[in-house]
């Protein structure tokens, strides 16, 4: 049996490895996924705010209406290839230039007092008829591209005519982005810049304008996110803040609790599997064992009543008459040994199958008792000194006589058995709050205390190196644990190695 355990607990641990980091492995994809969607979020968070920050300013234009009049803005592509952004007012006309890919797109805005309006004036200079399939393909992507950064153009547009008559308010964009990261669930304590570049490079910086929590200032793990509001002239919005670390691993909590739980719910099942055939394996080397022990008990008390059989049948021993009566002194003792054996053996199978039943009974301790004394001195192949202490000494229990006395009798016999020459065992009844104790001691070998908890298995016996000095088949104190639940109470043991044990019988 120890081959296919040793590869099923392997089995088991590779099963148990690979789901841990497959498990590992989607938590951590999930939770660069989450980080990557929060930074997403961020930046949308950052455009979302210039936005409503030039509408601010839009606004205070049209407040300013008599002083700058009606504002067009235009942007768009011209045939070289360079994007073409255009402010025009009742006073001057701004025009910024910069360079892009070939793609062809103008787009106007007009903003007034009180209108504002939108108008795409022409997507590309080849014509349909003259196009190739590729060509073709290529348009209908460049039309795609273009909706998508269509909102680009627009609010790079606005930059370059509004930037011409307004600078932007750090404060009114702070205070935006704040709402619409807090409206997010990424709220933190941040600073915020609005920098300017020198050159395309993008080496040369100025801080135009900064604003930043109370107290914040950046650690070194601090993360920095961009935008560019206004590409033509180099203009970028820059956040700064503490990574969200924890407020990816808060939103993950309930996948990441879930995970837990599932792990240790496997854990859990695969130790108590590992347990339960462990059980099984100690069980089934302790009826190796117990097979082995009873063959022994039970040979001895057959070969010594057929030793003495033989020797009444073929020595002529009717003519000593004492003689024989010793012999079948000795099988007669011998059969009853036999008898308790299997008497023990068929009382665990009832006990097992739920079928036996307890005939209780009034007993008076003192009659019980006095008798079993007497016996195990005289059937003790040792110096045997057994105290008897009952208090009081009319003290009552009620049970059933024959378990009872078979319970008392393995402790005793065990005190015995166990004893270093001499035994000396001793035994005490005593009233209780909560019912009757009946303790039995001894000042024997004793049983090392990691060895307690399982002295009342079945078939369990403390072992002794490579041999028991004292044989048995580790049925006994199985037999007093269970018949003391079928009387509703409860058996212990106190040991102390060199110095003895004490059995405690507690009926209620």
């Amino acid at each position: 049996m120890n081959v296919p355990l040793k590869k099923i607990l392997l089995l088991v641990v590779l099963s148990l490895t690979c789901i841990f980091a497959y498990q590992v492995w989607w938590l951590v994809g999930l939770y660069h996924t989450r980080v990557a969607e929060t930074k997403d979020r961020i930046e949308a968070a950052m455009t979302t705010a210039d936005v409503r920050e030039m509408l601010v300013r839009v606004s205070r234009l049209q407040d300013e209406g008599d002083l700058h009049g009606d504002v067009q803005v235009s942007a768009g592509y011209q045939l070289d290839g360079t994007t073409v952004f255009q402010t025009t007012t009742n006073h001057r006309s701004i025009v910024g230039v910069s360079s892009n890919s070939g793609k062809h797109h103008d787009v106007e805005v007009t903003m007034s007092e009180d209108s504002a309006s939108v108008t795409t004036i022409r997507s590309s200079s080849m014509k349909p008829d003259t196009m190739s399939e590729a060509e073709g393909n290529a348009l209908l992507q460049s039309m795609a591209d273009g909706l998508d950064n269509l909102s680009v153009y627009l609010q790079r547009a606005m930059h370059s005519g509004i930037g011409e008559f307004q600078q932007a308010d750090i404060a009114v964009y702070d205070s935006i982005l704040c709402h619409q990261l807090d409206a997010a669930g990424l709220l933190r304590p941040h600073r915020t810049e609005f920098v300017q570049y020198a050159d395309s490079m993008l080496t040369q910086e100025s801080v135009v304008a900064s604003i930043q929590t109370v107290g914040y200032e950046p650690s070194k793990k601090a993360r920095t996110y961009s935008y560019f509001a206004d590409l033509p002239h180099l203009i970028q919005y820059r956040v700064t803040m503490e990574p969200v670390t924890s407020v990816v691993l808060r939103q993950m909590a309930g996948i990441l609790g879930t995970s837990l739980v599932t792990l240790l719910v496997l854990a859990f099942a695969f130790v108590y599997l590992i347990r339960t055939m462990l059980r099984m394996r100690t069980l089934e080397e302790m009826k190796t064992d117990f097979t082995n022990n009873m063959t022994h008990e039970l040979k001895t008390p057959i070969a010594i009543a057929y030793a003495a059989n033989d020797a009444l049948l073929n020595f002529n021993m009717t003519e000593h008459p004492q003689k024989a009566r010793d012999y079948l002194n000795i099988s007669q003792e011998q059969l009853q040994r036999l008898g308790g054996m299997v008497e023990q053996i068929l009382s665990m199978s009832m006990e097992r199958r739920k079928t036996l039943t307890l005939h209780k009974e009034d007993l008076r301790l003192k009659e019980v008792l006095e008798p079993m004394v007497c016996q195990y001195k005289l059937k003790s192949d040792k110096p045997t000194t057994i105290t008897l202490d009952i208090t009081p000494p009319d003290l009552h229990l009620i049970a059933d006589r024959s378990h009872f006395c078979n319970m008392l009798g393995n402790l005793i016999d065990n005190a015995v058995k166990y004893s270093t020459g001499s035994a000396d065992v001793s035994i005490a009844c005593r009233e209780t709050r909560e019912g009757l104790e009946v303790a039995v001691s001894d000042h024997g070998m004793g049983i090392p205390a990691d060895k307690l908890p399982y002295v009342f298995d079945r078939f369990y016996r403390v072992p002794q190196g490579n041999h028991h000095d004292v044989k048995g088949y580790g049925l006994g104190l199985y037999y007093v644990k269970s018949l003391m639940e079928k009387h509703g109470g409860t058996v212990r043991v106190t040991s102390e190695v060199g110095k003895g044990s004490t059995f405690t019988l507690s009926f209620r």
